[in-house]
């Protein structure tokens, strides 16, 4: 999870995504799963919330 969310906070200006609280983040993070071929349960914000550095807590 965490290397998921390191690339879509990598990734995110690049969709026009200021904040992993926008709508779209959790998207990037799906994304990084299903481009890697790796098995994810449905996930929100709280699901990825406590690996986010803290300055985007």
């Amino acid at each position: 999870m965490k290397e998921a969310i390191d690339w879509a906070l990598e990734n995110m200006n690049k969709k026009g995504i200021d904040s992993p609280k926008q709508h779209g983040f959790i998207d990037l993070v799906r994304r990084y799963f299903n481009e890697n071929g790796i098995d994810h349960e449905p996930m929100n914000f709280q699901d990825v919330k406590r690996y986010l550095p803290d300055k985007y807590k």
